[in-house]
């Protein structure tokens, strides 16, 4: 689970 939230935050990130 805590790979998939890293995952989310890092397509946040690229997003922005």
């Amino acid at each position: 689970d805590l790979s998939t939230m890293d995952l989310s935050n890092m397509n946040l990130v690229s997003y922005i």
